[in-house]
């Protein structure tokens, strides 16, 4: 029979199976299929009496913290009886953000593996790195991890706003979705920046500050984004910030020397090349100069110097930015940056047609934003690109819909912003009547010209396709 939790209600909670495990506790669904179960650890044991009493209170605090609805986090409900723990809510179709995780692969997982032709020579000569980036491949790519990333920083940023410190970030502490929704789990280590004195951290995602005993100093919000920024990293290039080369571990240990190596420089330190790495997806496969230079400074000035971070705002805009500029490759399907490749830099496939918006603010760029167009597959478009980066907006511009039979691409404007646009002609406004609009390619391939009026400033917008 499964193993069964009783909360303070009485209600039996039977375990289904363990869906992570920290440094700082274990988490388990339960038969409820939106309900799990977190049982906090000490050294890999349960609390002793006096620890599961600090415990329970600190759960009880939590309760009645101000932590709004709209912010993701899987807060406790119920307390257990009898044992150290709590009961807490979570969408049945969320898993731990290591699913996507290449380290999460077992070897024995990928003996069999079938590669697409772009890794065949590679499977020969570094069947690891071939597994490690068709695992990159399978579960979404480049496009969706800046997706994800630009989402944690925004719910990262709501807890912030409230002087919130999260304390441990970490691959098992975020769950995903299938739409990229993300919520934070292990809420017992949330507290004020103002109170909080504890030093919380996972292993691989050390904080100097945090895990030095000469500085010993408790998280903070500077804490997160260093933890957030190491997270980032590697979800992005499948290499860790701090394991080099000469690390003789594989890339998937976990070593209790990875302990220390916070220590070292990291692998592109523009000082110090001893730790450098050539592990991963690395350079302009991943990254833009601008993720590139937040990188730089939060492992390089920001390491020693915590008010060098960049804040969390900085990341989650840069990560839009970084979304905004993505095609999925037609052959090998893997995503890129188009601007900073003239062709697919995996199975060197030309580019498919792409759709552009591009928006100017008193004639100075304001966003920019591409997509691929794939016959009767809709594009949706974010407001930021005629509004500016906004952490909080939700709504959409409009949706884009090529149907090569008909040769037309439809766009679909936002009822409620069309009645503040305008389509230009020469240097005319004609004031856009319909929410929907089609066009032949020969026509948007010249672009068309709109005028987004807004209360205090209007923004300039040009649709274009490339074939």
């Amino acid at each position: 029979m499964n193993k069964c939790y009783i909360d303070e209600q009485n209600n039996r909670h039977y375990i289904k199976d363990e869906l992570g495990r920290g440094g700082q506790g274990v988490v388990y669904r339960t038969c409820n299929p939106d309900t799990v179960i977190k049982v906090p650890l000490y050294e890999n044991e349960e609390l002793n009496e006096e620890r599961a009493k600090k415990f329970s209170l600190k759960i009880q605090n939590l309760i009645y913290k101000p932590i709004d609805d709209n912010i993701n986090v899987a807060r406790p409900l119920l307390l257990l009886k009898d044992t150290s723990g709590y009961v807490m809510e979570l969408l049945n179709d969320m898993v731990p953000l290591k699913k996507i995780d290449p380290s999460s692969h077992t070897k024995s997982e990928n003996k069999n593996t079938e590669y697409p032709n772009f890794l065949s020579e590679l499977s020969k000569k570094d069947k690891r790195s071939a597994d490690y980036i068709y695992f990159y491949l399978k579960s979404g790519g480049l496009r969706r991890r800046l997706n994800i990333l630009k989402n944690i920083a925004i719910e990262l940023l709501k807890l912030h706003s409230l002087g919130l410190v999260y304390c441990d970030i970490s691959f098992e502490n975020i769950f995903i979705d299938d739409e990229d929704n993300i919520c934070f789990i292990d809420a017992d280590n949330i507290e004020y920046s103002s109170k909080n004195q504890s030093r919380v951290f996972t292993p691989g995602f050390e904080v100097p500050e945090v895990a030095s005993d000469n500085i010993a100093k408790p998280n903070s919000l500077y804490s997160d984004i260093y933890a957030f920024a190491i997270l980032a990293f590697k979800l992005l290039t499948m290499a860790h910030p701090f394991d080099g080369d000469e690390n003789e571990s594989d890339w998937d240990c976990e070593s209790s020397e990875r302990k220390e190596q916070w220590e070292l420089p990291w692998i592109c330190d523009s000082n110090d090349d001893s730790n450098k790495s050539t592990k991963g997806l690395q350079g302009t496969l991943t990254t833009t100069a601008e993720l590139l230079k937040l990188f730089h400074i939060v492992f390089e000035k920001g390491k020693d110097n915590i008010y060098e971070r960049p804040t969390i705002p900085l990341w989650a805009k840069e990560f839009a930015k970084a979304y905004s500029k993505t095609i999925l490759c037609p052959n090998c399907h893997m995503s890129y940056y188009d601007d900073l490749h003239q062709q697919c830099p995996y199975c060197l496939c030309k580019k498919p047609m792409k759709i552009f918006f591009e928006s100017l603010l008193n004639g100075n760029p304001l966003w920019y934003f591409c997509r691929e167009i794939v016959d009767k597959e809709k594009i949706s478009i974010p407001s930021y690109v005629y509004l500016g980066f906004d952490c909080f907006a939700k709504d959409n511009f409009c949706e884009v819909e090529y149907k090569k039979t008909k040769n037309s691409i439809t766009i679909s404007f936002d009822n409620a912003l069309k009645e503040n646009m305008y389509v230009i002609d020469n240097n005319v406004e004609k004031k856009i009547s319909l929410n929907k609009y089609k066009y032949e390619p020969s026509i948007l391939i010249k672009g068309i010209m709109l005028k987004i009026k807004r209360n205090i400033f209007d923004i300039d917008m040009r649709i274009r396709i490339e074939e």
